[in-house]
């Protein structure tokens, strides 16, 4: 057990080293872009926008 959480414990490590202009936006949850032209389009837009404000968003 302790290998293993060796192992992740590295894979973190190399992960924090990536420079935040250097990350990419993996989706949270399934789907997300299911909204684009729909009616619900305009509120997932502004909810990336905020995301993107706090950091939590890296598209």
């Amino acid at each position: 057990m302790e290998k293993i959480k060796a192992g992740f414990a590295a894979w973190n490590a190399r992960r924090d080293a990536v420079p935040p202009e250097k990350c990419k936006h993996l989706r949270d949850r399934l789907g997300d872009e299911d909204k684009l032209g729909t009616d619900e389009e305009a509120a997932y837009l502004a909810e990336v926008e905020e995301r993107k404000k706090r950091g939590e968003y890296w598209g």
